[in-house]
């Protein structure tokens, strides 16, 4: 059996000029009616090469193209992003990804598919579009039918059950039988064999009525993609007056038996999430460690630190959608004595501690820059540490002229411990805001409310202190749990481990009441996307699925 080989491509740079001609019975010419319009990708089987199928319908057809293998394929995220599909299955043991077989069973966007694979969506899909695909292949077929018969390269193929109504061109068989070679329906088309396409070649010509079928009338439609270039992104954000986004932590580096890390397909419906709340931004973290509270190095953990590599597809993955990123660098504590956490770090040697921390953060910072994310916060609730003024000054002067960074600088400070006298030279300073709201389980709305009032008192005094610093909530959320509002920065508020969806909800309603009336905070960002999203029935920080999750989109929707 012949699998689809390098042979579809050798002839498409020769191909380039025969989309000047007509179709001969179909009216215009491709290029003439699918010009400068569409986002195209195309996807491969691994290793296999798509790049001249790109320059075809990229440089001849005027569309916007992008070739990618199959393994890389980022489900949810690029079937939104894009606005038609040309598959390459050329290696029958290499199939697409159970996500990408997904998105294209659901897209009614253009699908033009190749060879092998397509069975895998599904007999009721076929069903739907009146053909099937079989996982039955044949190589007797002496020429193909379109107009005229032409004479065909030997050639595997698979077998299509089709109507004459949805046959684009038929195989010729010895036997003088007629076999669909190519079928249409709907937004789907396909190809059962490996198309040649050299146009000194008479079975070159029913290529171009596939083309036709599939983009010929496609159309752009996706304008939240064109916002402008990075540093036009930057100077919009510095007048956002109300920066809204959902974090979205992940603490592995790479899949593991028990957690997925940055890179795994699991967190694109996550994204899809938060994009569809109508949040502007997603929040991601960065990981780093050291061993003890007064130790002086600071390291990336190989099973718990993200890769860049990981975080580079994750941010490329966001700005698909249209969300704008944020990347937080923290250090924990990777051998804590009872409770101890990162607010207590205090390094016996600081100069070495101080020389750690700025080696990752300039990297950090030349990454972002690379990447065009467009926040990046250098350092979160750091409480001891953030005493170190001069530190810290030096730090910011070093992400600013030295990695060249040119997105928003912040910081995160706990409630607790608001103390930062360098405040002034950050874009904002964000407030991990978990300050108790109660002091008993199930609490009346109008105790939280009044538990803001008293917070409202603490944001004010501080700004007056630093009048020129913009402030947000850089992360606030609370569990689904009894207690939730008596300790919202644990995990395990209740011991007995009960779901409590109401206190969570009446927490979320107070934040609401209080960020109506209070002006003063210019962004809020939830701790709110977990893994457990998909579970209504989770104690976790998720609101998905439950009752305050209204509340939230009321909150991001506020100003």
């Amino acid at each position: 059996m012949l699998r689809f080989s390098g042979f579809l491509f050798l002839y498409l740079i020769s191909a380039i000029s025969y989309a000047q001609l007509s179709q001969g019975g179909h009216g215009k010419s491709v290029s003439e009616n699918t010009r400068s319009v569409g986002k195209i990708l195309i996807i491969t089987s691994p290793g296999d090469l798509g790049m001249q199928m790109a320059n075809l319908l990229g440089t001849q057809l005027g569309l916007d193209v992008e070739v990618t293998d199959s393994d890389h394929y980022n489900p949810l995220v690029d079937e939104y992003y894009y606005d038609g599909f040309v598959y390459l299955g050329g290696k029958y043991n290499k199939p697409p990804k159970p996500g990408f077989i997904e998105d294209i069973r659901k897209t009614s966007k253009p699908v033009l598919w190749i060879n092998y694979h397509a069975w895998l969506l599904g007999k009721d899909f076929f069903r739907d579009k009146g053909f099937g695909v079989l996982d039955v292949h044949y190589d007797q077929y002496t020429s193909l039918v379109s107009h005229v018969a032409s004479k065909l390269s030997p050639t595997d193929t698979t077998l299509i059950k089709a109507n004459g109504d949805k046959v684009l061109y038929w195989f010729f068989r010895p036997d003088k039988g007629l076999v669909p070679a190519a079928v249409h329906s709907g937004n789907f088309t396909y190809v059962g064999y490996s198309p040649t396409i050299d146009i000194s070649r008479p079975d070159f010509a029913p290529f171009q009525s596939v083309l036709q079928s599939s983009f010929g009338k496609i159309s752009r439609g996706m304008e939240h993609r064109v916002w402008g270039s990075y540093l036009q992104r930057i100077v919009d954000i510095r007048q956002d007056q109300f920066r809204t986004g959902i974090h979205l932590p992940v603490y592995a580096s790479r899949t593991t038996n028990t957690v997925d890390g940055y890179d795994s397909d699991k967190w694109h419906a996550n994204l899809m999430r938060i994009k569809n709340m109508g949040a502007e931004w997603v929040d991601f973290v960065t990981i780093y460690y050291q061993d003890y509270v007064d130790s002086s190095r600071i390291y990336a953990d190989e099973k718990r630190t993200p890769t860049l590599d990981s975080l580079k597809n994750i941010i490329s993955d966001a700005h698909k959608l249209g969300l704008r990123v944020r990347l937080y660098f923290i250090v924990n504590i990777a051998k804590p004595k009872n409770d101890e956490w990162r607010g207590f770090i205090w390094p016996k040697n600081k100069v070495h501690w101080w020389k750690s921390y700025r080696k990752i953060a300039l990297t950090l910072a030349k990454f972002t820059e690379e990447n065009e994310v467009e926040s990046f916060v250098l350092g979160a609730e750091l409480s001891k540490m953030q005493q170190d003024a001069h530190n810290w000054r030096m730090l910011v002067g070093l992400l600013r002229d030295k990695a060249q960074y040119h997105g928003l600088l912040g910081y995160q400070i706990n409630f607790d411990a608001m103390q930062i006298s360098w405040a002034d030279k950050l874009d904002f300073v964000a407030i991990a805001a978990y300050w108790p709201l109660s002091e008993e389980r199930n609490p009346d709305l109008r105790v939280l409310q009044k538990a803001w009032n008293g917070i409202e008192d603490i944001i004010k005094a501080w700004k007056r202190a630093h009048p020129k610093v913009i402030v947000e909530f850089g992360e606030i959320g609370y569990v689904s749990q009894p207690y939730s509002s008596v300790l919202p920065y644990s995990w395990k508020s209740d011991r007995g481990n009960s779901l409590n969806v109401n206190e969570q909800l009446q927490c979320y309603r107070a934040l609401y009441g209080f960020l109506s009336s209070y002006r003063g905070i210019e962004g809020v960002h939830f701790f709110a996307s977990t893994d457990e999203d998909d579970d209504t029935a989770s104690k976790g920080y998720t609101p998905f699925g439950k009752p305050a999750q209204k509340v939230m989109e009321k909150i991001i929707h506020l100003r």
